[in-house]
């Protein structure tokens, strides 16, 4: 995805009112999965939604979570297990790991861990470095997400596969 599409899915979309909040685009979450391993990260919203309801599915997620930029540790970042995940999944909801990128330059293997999560857009930046750098999109628990940072492609940021229909 370009620059701008991530900026328009996370940050101007029209999407569904989800607990009293217009446009619910996305919120933190963690999930852990059948293993007892909890990954953070950001749980983007389909532009119609509905909350499940079948037996078991998750607690409707708080307002003050959705569109919001929070620590993992806030009492608003639920935990879903792996179970809740595949409901919310099957509603259409996506799940962009905080994982880290990697740095090759320095050999050090992952920089940037759990907390962190890095996606190369499609949108290079036209330098002297002969294009050797792009945008990404940045979640961190300390600011929203947002595409206005590139570094260069020495970093291993991931790539999310989109389908287009």
């Amino acid at each position: 995805m370009s620059q701008a599409e991530w900026s328009y899915l996370l940050n101007s979309r029209s999407a569904s009112t989800l607990n009293g909040v217009s446009n619910a685009r996305y919120s933190y979450v963690k999930i852990q999965d059948d293993n007892n391993v909890i990954t953070s990260g950001l749980m983007v919203y389909p532009d119609v939604f509905a909350w499940p309801t079948t037996t078991g599915a998750p607690a409707v997620i708080s307002a003050s979570n959705i569109n919001a930029q929070l620590a993992w540790t806030n009492t608003s970042v639920p935990t879903y297990s792996a179970s809740q995940w595949r409901e919310l999944e099957d509603a259409g909801c996506v799940f962009l790991p905080a994982k880290g990128r990697y740095n090759w330059q320095s050999n050090t293997g992952r920089f940037q861990g759990d907390g962190e999560g890095f996606y190369w857009t499609s949108t290079p930046i036209s330098d002297a470095n002969n294009c050797k750098d792009a945008y990404y999109l940045h979640i961190t628990q300390t600011g929203a997400p947002s595409t206005s940072s590139y570094q260069s492609y020495a970093y291993g940021c991931m790539v999310r596969l989109v389908y287009a229909y």
